[in-house]
């Protein structure tokens, strides 16, 4: 028996992954496809064009929703999606005011000085805030949330970042789906600044940063950066079947986040192969 599948892709800036296999509670029977079952050697890319696509999105950096990095790249996945045989596209348009800087140090657009000496910086803390030119000097003080200072107003503050604990909306595939409305919500997601401009630091520099913050030494901060309004879009799209638009059509739901605010992200370039996979008929 040969099953119909219907494929709707989302792309987005959200960080949230999801895969959901909807069915009419039949199970495979002997007769379904090997392709189902088995790796289709002459479905996978060719080495030099998972290279090709790597070096594509590389070149233009980190593609936060809405920079010409993710413009660029969507375009490019886009062009593949329709040429793969994607139909009924749609595009749900998002505007936010999008925070950003630097992605090299080396640029000198966020760094920490102590007592006029360096401090090698791990990264900047996205959408914390900005300073001006010449940064901001001031005593540092430690904050122990077990023992909180009694005011930390005109400090630099120094803290440590506890170890994550992630809600089973992160944790759990599919725990959205299985949970009412109110426990995954997607409102809130939209990027804002707070108005603290922050500096993340590795265990070695955070080691002396703390210190120094203990004896009150003075610190110079700096995080230059800019804000822009920019448009990024919820793509959606199906890749039809043989029953496409029948009361018996059958569908596999994909979704995958375009972009977010991570430090790396390598993942795009496996659409290019799911659809070079699903480029067929079940």
């Amino acid at each position: 028996m040969r099953r119909t599948t219907r494929l709707t892709l989302y792309l987005s800036f959200l960080l949230f992954l999801s895969t959901t296999v909807l069915y009419n509670n039949r199970c495979f029977s002997e007769s379904t496809h090997d392709d189902l079952t088995t790796v289709n050697k002459r479905f996978l890319p060719a080495p030099d064009v998972l290279q090709q696509w790597s070096a594509l999105k590389d070149e233009g950096g980190p593609a936060f929703a809405g920079s010409p990095s993710w413009k660029s790249y969507v375009a490019f996945l886009e062009k593949g999606f329709r040429e793969r045989g994607l139909i009924d596209i749609q595009k749900e348009s998002i505007t936010y005011t999008r925070w950003f800087t630097s992605d090299e140090e080396k640029r000198g657009d966020w760094s920490l000085a102590v007592d006029g000496k360096p401090v090698r910086v791990a990264s900047y803390w996205a959408y914390s805030g900005s300073t001006q030119p010449s940064g901001i000097k001031a005593p540092l003080i430690y904050y122990d949330a077990k023992h909180p200072p009694a005011s930390i107003e005109g400090k630099i503050a120094v803290f440590d970042i506890p170890p994550l604990s992630f809600p089973p909306s992160v944790t759990n595939p599919g725990y959205e789906y299985a949970s009412d409305p109110g426990t995954h919500r997607t409102d809130t997601l939209t990027p804002s600044e707070f108005g603290v401009p922050g500096l993340y630091l590795d265990r070695v520099a955070g080691k002396s940063v703390r210190q120094a913050a203990m004896e009150g030494r003075t610190a110079t901060l700096k995080l230059l950066a800019k804000r822009e309004e920019v448009q990024s879009y919820l793509f959606s799209g199906f890749l039809p079947g043989r029953n496409y638009g029948r009361e018996d059509d059958e569908m596999i739901l994909l979704i995958y986040p375009a972009e977010g605010k991570m430090i790396f992200k390598e993942n795009l370039i496996r659409w290019k192969y799911i659809f070079r996979s699903l480029d067929y008929r079940i």
